[in-house]
C-alpha cells in the first residue's frame, strides 16, 4: 500500500520536474516530450496523482499522520528528483522493478 503511494508521488513531482524549463529530461523520452509539449494533461495527471495520494495517506493514517507522511515523502521524492534527474539516472523500468520489488517486500515480508 505504502509503495503505490510513494509510487504516485513520484510521478507527481516527476511530471512537475518534466514541466519545468530546466529540466532535460524529456529528449530521451517521446512519452515526456508529448507530455511536456501538453502542459495541461501532464499537470492534470500530477495533480490527479498527488492528491489520491494524499487521501490514500489521510484515509490509512489519519489526518495528522497522513498529513505529516505527505509532507515527509513528497519532499524526498522531491530531494530524490532533483538530485538524480538531471543526470538522467531515472529510468521507467528502473522505477518500476523497483517499486515491484519494494511491493513484494511490503507484502510478503513486512
Amino acid at each position: 500500500m505504502y509503495t503505490l503511494i510513494v509510487l504516485l508521488l513520484f510521478t507527481a513531482f516527476f511530471l512537475c520536474y518534466n514541466l519545468s524549463e530546466k529540466g532535460k529530461i524529456a529528449a530521451e523520452n517521446k512519452i515526456l516530450w508529448q507530455l511536456r509539449r501538453n502542459r495541461k494533461l501532464s499537470f492534470a495527471l500530477a495533480a490527479t496523482s498527488g492528491l489520491l495520494s494524499l487521501v490514500w495517506l489521510l484515509y490509512a493514517m489519519g489526518a495528522g499522520a497522513g498529513s505529516f507522511a505527505f509532507i515527509i515523502i513528497l519532499m524526498c521524492m522531491g530531494s530524490l528528483i532533483l538530485l538524480i534527474a538531471p543526470f538522467g539516472y531515472i529510468k521507467w523500468l528502473h522505477v518500476l522493478i523497483f517499486s515491484i520489488a519494494l511491493f513484494i517486500l511490503e507484502k510478503f515480508i513486512f
